[in-house]
Formats: structure tokens, C-alpha cells, sequence
């Protein structure tokens, strides 16, 4: 028997992304208690921002996370995070671009909450599917990616960017252009980006 499923209030253009990601996890996903529990698996990793952070004069966490990054603009708000090694090969560098105006969108869009990594992809993958099809269509067409390894792919994807951005912001050596970073940071301009790891398998980030 599936879960019950918690409830999400969003505005009907959110809700119609949310349910389409719900669709792709529970016909994609490689794992059968994700595809079971899809619509559970998709709402419960998309969580209000506080109930996570209070950010007033300072920012305070109120859950236990590995590590954390706290940035407006480019300055460091709160940061307890470790750079990153970089990736001297990356397939699909030809996608970053496309991949972060997605992101930033996704972001945009999910305002004022924490989305889990994984959830963030199927997000994108869902906006996508809804608007033109067209990162989806380059992953399958240009790489050979199969359904059910587009979220890995794309996991793989954030996480070159947030390692990345951690080094950008740390003065560290990056792997995709500098630039790329650049533009992410700018068009966030005057937002607060959270980044909080929970564990090696989930990453929240989120817009305030």
C-alpha cells in the first residue's frame, strides 16, 4: 500500500510541475520504492525555507546538515562547506549553460523553498517536458541517455555546477567556466541562495 501523501500548497502553474515531475519518478525513477511512492518521494523534499532557516541579523540552521553555504551575491553569509575537486573531464559541458538557466528558473519559480537535489531534477526534467522539450530531447538524441538515467545525468550535472560554484566563491580553481558561475550569481542578484547537504544523497537548495 502506498503512502499518504503530505500536501503542498502552490500556485496551479507550480502545482501542474510538480505533478508531472510525480509522473516521471513513478515511470522513471530506477528505483521501485521511489516509482511506488512517487507522488511522497516528489512533495516531501520540496519544503518551505523555514522550516529548515531563520535568517534575521544572522542565519541560524535548525536542522542537523553535513555542511552548509549561505551566499548573497558573492559574499558568504554562513559557510562551513569544503572545496571541492574539481573534474578535469566533463561530457557534457556543451549542456551547463542550458542546464543553469533551467536551475535558476526551477529556483525562481520554487521560491521561498528547500528542493532536494534529486527532486530539483525531476522538476527541471518536468518544466521542461511542459515548455519544449529540448534539454531532455539533447541528453537522449545527442548522448544516448535513456529514460531512466536522465535524473542520474542530470544529478551528475548539478553536481558539477555546486562543486563548482563552492570552489568560485572559496577562490578555488573551477572545472566549467568561470563565467558560467558568473552568470548564476548575477541573475540570483539580491537573493539569498541556501545550500544545505543533509547527507551524501541529498543536497537542498533554495531562493529567499
Amino acid at each position: 500500500m502506498k503512502k499518504q501523501c503530505i500536501k503542498l500548497k502552490l500556485p496551479n502553474e507550480l502545482s501542474n510541475i510538480v505533478n508531472n515531475a510525480i509522473e516521471l519518478a513513478s515511470n522513471y525513477d530506477p528505483n521501485s520504492r521511489v516509482r511506488e511512492n512517487a507522488e511522497l518521494f516528489i512533495k516531501a523534499h520540496i519544503v518551505p525555507l523555514e522550516s529548515f532557516i531563520i535568517i534575521n541579523d544572522d542565519v541560524k540552521i535548525k536542522i542537523n546538515v553535513m555542511e552548509r553555504l549561505v551566499l548573497k551575491d558573492t559574499s558568504i553569509l554562513l559557510s562551513d562547506i569544503m572545496p571541492c575537486k574539481i573534474q578535469l573531464k566533463n561530457k557534457y559541458q556543451s549542456l551547463m549553460n542550458l542546464y543553469l538557466d533551467y536551475k535558476i528558473k526551477l529556483l525562481t519559480l520554487f521560491y521561498g523553498y528547500f528542493v532536494c537535489n534529486d527532486i530539483l531534477n525531476y522538476l527541471i526534467w518536468a518544466y521542461d517536458s511542459l515548455t519544449n522539450d529540448y534539454l531532455i530531447k539533447r541528453l537522449i538524441n545527442d548522448y544516448r541517455v535513456k529514460e531512466k538515467s536522465i535524473v542520474k545525468v542530470l544529478n551528475d550535472i548539478f553536481n558539477l555546477i555546486i562543486c563548482d560554484l563552492i570552489n568560485y566563491v572559496l577562490k578555488r580553481s573551477t572545472s566549467i567556466e568561470r563565467s558560467l558561475i558568473e552568470k548564476f550569481l548575477k541573475d540570483i542578484n539580491n537573493k539569498i541562495f541556501i545550500l544545505l547537504k543533509v547527507d551524501n544523497d541529498c543536497i537542498y537548495v533554495g531562493l529567499t
